[in-house]
């Protein structure tokens, strides 16, 4: 959203503001000691050494450049994702910076950066991905290549190329955001407020087939200037919006899909998405963390097979963090966190609620963010 709007001085809705405002101590998770981490409200210390009590290494909280020490020196500046309002926000650092900075790919905005953080990475990655197909990914299935709309009139006749229902997306926004199902031939897409608005604030959709999910699954990447390197996968729940919730630290429990199958299909995607990225030459325009969303699907006839990628995402994602909140729990463990919205007093924090075995989080449930006033959103972990 912050991309489409372009403004050096965007601000989200008052909503997301609150959404963004509660969890931005999460990222914590991503660093340690070494690391700011610029929140935009203090930290409770009570909060603090109730995470450092639990094995988690904190960074220093920030909320300004004010804080930092004359000495200190930043080698990289890592938004949860890029935007000219995020580099605005960095303004205030550049003064700290190292000059190895300077030769990141992301250090400063270019107008190339509005299509490389859209959805026409995800479309020209497809089209890379269809030509390493063989017969060693035989759990893997991309239906269609999402075909990019550019009028009503497209629109209109959209369903003369595609079978209903079909799922349009905006070249600009994420997590359940930007989408359109034309549910059947009737639909009458055209016509519809919404679609116009975004068409002429765009310029295009794209058109793919709606799917019928099983298991949503994210695939990570860390995108060096010379190397591409794999970190995991994870599997996540959304709403009906499409919206995440949260994070399954493991397999999911209660998956229609045998274990086995997920950890056989996830392989051959690792394997297919690695070698797309370097056929894309990605490393070439791009440095930081990359997330692939992927599905889990049901043919008509009844065969499951993954879809290795929906979406490309090169910024940092919930998926990515997950990882590393995996490294604290114990090995043997499952479990998940998600995102909740209740009433919490941190007078009722009690780390002992939370059981360690060998260094690790072994059983119970705790806060991942410091609990929020008046019913707030905060992220809690159940082993």
């Amino acid at each position: 959203m912050a991309i489409a709007n372009g403004h050096v001085s965007y601000l989200p809705p008052t909503n997301l503001r609150k959404f963004e405002d509660d969890l931005s101590m999460l990222p914590c998770f991503l660093g340690d000691a070494k690391d700011y981490l610029l929140i935009s409200q203090k930290i409770n210390p009570k909060f603090i050494e109730y995470l450092q009590h639990l094995g988690f290494e904190m960074p220093h909280f920030i909320i300004s450049a004010d804080e930092m020490s004359e000495s200190a020196q930043i080698d990289m500046l890592s938004p949860w994702g890029w935007s000219p309002a995020e580099h605005k926000k960095f303004f205030p650092f550049l003064h700290y910076c190292s000059e190895k900075w300077q030769e990141h790919k992301m250090s400063q905005w270019k107008e190339e950066h509005t299509l490389l953080l859209s959805r026409e990475t995800t479309y020209n990655f497809d089209r890379q991905l269809v030509k390493l197909f063989n017969k060693s990914y035989n759990l893997l299935e991309i239906p269609a290549i999402p075909l990019k709309i550019k009028s009503l009139e497209d629109v209109k006749n959209l369903t003369t190329v595609l079978q209903p229902p079909i799922l349009l997306k905006t070249p600009l926004s994420a997590s359940g955001r930007g989408h359109f199902k034309i549910r059947d031939m009737y639909e009458q897409a055209e016509q519809n407020v919404w679609l116009k608005s975004k068409l002429r604030q765009q310029g295009h959709f794209y058109a793919e087939p709606f799917l019928k999910k099983l298991l949503d699954v994210s695939f990570h990447f860390m995108i060096e200037e010379n190397e591409i390197n794999y970190l995991g996968n994870t599997f996540f729940t959304t709403n009906s919006k499409g919206q995440f919730t949260g994070c399954y630290l493991n397999f999911p429990e209660k998956s229609k899909i045998d274990h086995i199958f997920l950890a056989e299909a996830c392989q051959q995607a690792q394997d297919l998405l690695q070698k797309g990225l370097y056929l894309m030459e990605i490393n070439k325009k791009y440095q930081g963390p990359l997330g692939i969303d992927a599905i889990f699907f049901e043919k008509p006839c009844g065969t499951i097979r993954l879809n290795p990628c929906i979406e490309v995402n090169l910024r940092h994602t919930m998926g990515l963090l997950n990882l590393f909140l995996q490294k604290r729990v114990h090995p043997e463990k499952n479990g998940k966190w998600e995102i909740i919205k209740e009433n919490f007093n941190i007078n009722e924090l009690n780390p002992a609620q939370t059981y360690l075995n060998e260094g690790f989080i072994f059983d119970g449930s705790l806060l991942l963010t410091m609990p929020a006033n008046n019913s707030g959103y905060m992220v809690r972990l159940t082993i």
